[in-house]
């Protein structure tokens, strides 16, 4: 089994092998399809978890953040390169893994295949995106937080254009037409993995986390405090993020929770 390639893999690989992901994930792995000239398969994802008919894909990117002096500038080359580049990458890895879960490898030279079989009915796929290297000027820049702040309202392309407008260390619906990306930070997912301390935990929060960003309005300071809201509600005995069918916006801040629905501008007044 690979140990990782990068210092950010490693990372990813040794907080899995820390908690109880290390029962169900696999580092590194690759998939027989070969550069024109190359021996060696393509990296399929840094880090798979396979937990029943659930499928977590893990793209990791460690990029340190640009210092040109023009920050909404720095901001769009990080977001392109640690996150935008990642999503690519796990969306690729669920297209090869619905297509082709037989041709999963974890050596590069594709020798030795993947001593699991994926699930190929009914299975949940979860994209998670780990981006290193902004929590430094994203804590200059909020002044308090490290956190990437959320807000849905930023969708696709918006994320880098056009310049002028976008909003340095904010990220919202990042695939715009198709599955559902999760974005996290240096320090968030060691957070989630503290507190959801089994990998059923973990997949139901990533399942309540893609409806609840996909479905309204949200915007929060950080990971930590959508998590907070998760913990704090249950509906029918479960953790969620209850809100009212009514409400299509919401606002989740260090101590407030504030739910309402907006009205289309025409209907105003």
């Amino acid at each position: 089994m690979s140990q990782g390639f990068t210092g950010s893999e490693n990372y990813l690989l040794q907080l899995a092998r820390r908690s109880f992901l290390r029962l169900w994930s696999w580092p590194n792995l690759f998939r027989d399809q070969k550069a024109s000239g190359g021996s060696d398969g393509k990296e399929l994802c840094d880090l798979l978890v396979v937990f029943g008919r659930d499928v977590i894909i893990f793209s990791d990117k460690l990029c340190e953040f640009p210092n040109s002096g023009d920050l909404q500038l720095d901001w769009c080359r990080w977001y392109k390169r640690a996150i935008h580049k990642s999503a690519n990458q796990a969306l690729g890895a669920k297209r090869w893994l619905e297509n082709y879960p037989d041709r999963v490898y974890v050596d590069a030279t594709c020798q030795t295949s993947l001593p699991i079989t994926i699930p190929n009915e009914k299975v949940r796929f979860h994209l998670v995106v780990v981006a290193h290297g902004s929590g430094e000027p994203c804590s200059r820049y909020f002044k308090d937080s490290a956190s990437l702040m959320v807000n849905t309202r930023i969708v696709g392309e918006a994320h880098m254009t056009p310049r002028e407008q976008v909003q340095p260390f904010t990220v919202g619906i990042v695939n715009e037409k198709g599955p559902f990306v999760h974005v996290l930070d240096d320090s968030s997912l060691d957070t989630l993995l503290n507190y959801l301390d089994t990998a059923g935990d973990l997949v139901e929060y990533l399942t309540a986390r893609e409806k609840f960003l996909g479905s309204r309005l949200v915007v929060t300071v950080g990971e930590e405090e959508l998590l907070g809201f998760y913990m704090s509600k249950f509906e029918n005995g479960r953790r969620d993020f209850v809100v009212p069918s009514s409400v299509n916006a919401v606002l989740v801040d260090l101590a407030w929770l504030y739910q309402f629905r907006l009205v289309p501008s025409e209907k105003r007044g």
